[in-house]
């Protein structure tokens, strides 16, 4: 599965095995016409080792409620 994700003034996006990655300034840049991931690697770094650890609480198989009954505990 893709994913993306907003972390301050950046948007991040990555693909299911996290081998490519965009990274944009959406204030600055709010067309993300110049891409800052190989520059900005620390956050790319960061923000990769974020979506691994979230992936790792997954369940395996999950029921249908599961990503329901997890957003009612925040």
């Amino acid at each position: 599965m893709s994913s993306a994700t907003v972390d301050k003034n950046g948007k991040w996006l990555a693909s299911a095995d996290l081998s490519y990655c965009e990274l944009y300034d959406i204030v600055a840049d709010p067309l993300e016409k110049v891409g800052l991931a190989v520059q900005d690697s620390e956050i790319v770094a960061r923000l990769s080792n974020s979506l691994t650890d979230w992936r790792e609480m997954l369940p395996d198989n999950p029921v249908e409620t599961y990503f329901h009954l997890s957003a009612n505990r925040y």
